[in-house]
């Protein structure tokens, strides 16, 4: 299900492209060609808005578009705005990339409840994209690139995990992440509280992460555990900030984020900003009038097992 992202660019040299945007584009946001601002893939990120942009000025006025998707993303410029899904801006200036969309996120990989047990995944007989994807750098392995390799695979029925993703293929992944000092700590079991990666083997890491919301230890491998995720940085140079889009204050930090790199918004973008923040100020005021309604209805989450606490102290005893 796709709908649209609000995205503007701001190059090295001060050039700006305000877009609004599928949200099937987005694998390209954080590949690390992109970010390191090559030419070749900063231009096929912004082609085909402004073969659209040009589309939409020839024909705005009869309404008679060659290109099917011109009027979903009018107007052109659409300006650094929040829209259905949110915003990302991703400013070469500073190095820094700002997200507060619900869409998708940058900086976590899924853990899958088989890499508890890597020795029970094999490479089967993969094609040879396949096994050219295992050999690539961790410089390499772009999200934009990652996507299409999972759509490959899915299509040709390749072996896979409990979630669609090869499973094999994924470990390894993760394996090359954790091996270039990209992982820098696991969402945690205690309401997602992050617990820092230091000198934690990628066996622990993996334990964290599946079995955060397990009630007790398994006692032989299970697949339909619940997944994980780890943290991941983004490439060198680069600053990530994500915020949540389903509260004010996660809105306002993304608004603010934004203005702290100097970029301007003109008096039409400040206000649907603010009235951005405003909407959801409202709905967080009726969300806490329902929780203070119904709280009794509503128990609190278990308790971890005893297995996972015993994990979160091998993690704070290492980080200590």
């Amino acid at each position: 299900m796709g709908g649209n992202v609000a995205w503007t660019i701001r190059t090295a040299d001060g050039v700006e492209y305000r877009m609004d945007r599928w949200t099937n584009v987005f694998p390209e946001v954080v590949s690390d060609e992109f970010l390191f601002g090559s030419g070749p893939h900063l231009e096929a990120a912004v082609r085909e808005w402004q073969d659209m942009r040009d589309d939409w000025e020839r024909n705005k006025d009869s309404g008679q578009y060659a290109l099917p998707m011109t009027p979903v993303y009018a107007p052109f410029p659409y300006g650094l705005r929040p829209s259905e899904y949110g915003f990302i801006y991703t400013d070469f200036v500073t190095g820094t990339l700002v997200s507060c969309q619900h869409y998708c996120g940058f900086g976590k990989e899924r853990v899958y409840p088989s890499f508890l047990k890597p020795e029970l995944l094999h490479e089967p007989d993969y094609p040879d994209y396949v096994r050219q994807q295992l050999q690539a750098k961790p410089d390499d392995m772009t999200v934009e690139a990652w996507g299409r390799f999972l759509e490959r695979a899915r299509a040709e029925h390749l072996p896979t995990d409990l979630y669609g993703n090869p499973a094999y293929i994924a470990y390894e992944r993760l394996k090359r992440l954790y091996e270039a000092g990209r992982i820098h700590s696991v969402v945690g079991p205690l309401r997602g509280e992050p617990l820092p990666v230091t000198g934690q083997s990628l066996t622990d890491i993996v334990g964290i992460a599946v079995l955060r919301n397990a009630k007790k230890e398994p006692p032989e491998f299970n697949r339909y555990l619940p997944f994980g995720y780890v943290r991941v940085s983004p490439p060198e140079g680069w600053t990530l900030l994500e915020f949540p889009k389903d509260t004010a204050k996660g809105r306002r930090d993304a608004y603010e984020a934004v203005r702290s790199t100097g970029i301007a918004l003109d008096a039409g973008e400040t206000a649907d900003f603010e009235t951005w923040i405003a909407e959801q100020e409202e709905s967080d005021r009726e969300a806490e009038r329902f929780r203070l309604e119904n709280h009794d209805r509503f128990p609190p989450p278990p308790e971890p097992s005893s297995y996972v606490l015993e994990a979160i102290e091998r993690f704070r005893a290492a980080a200590a």
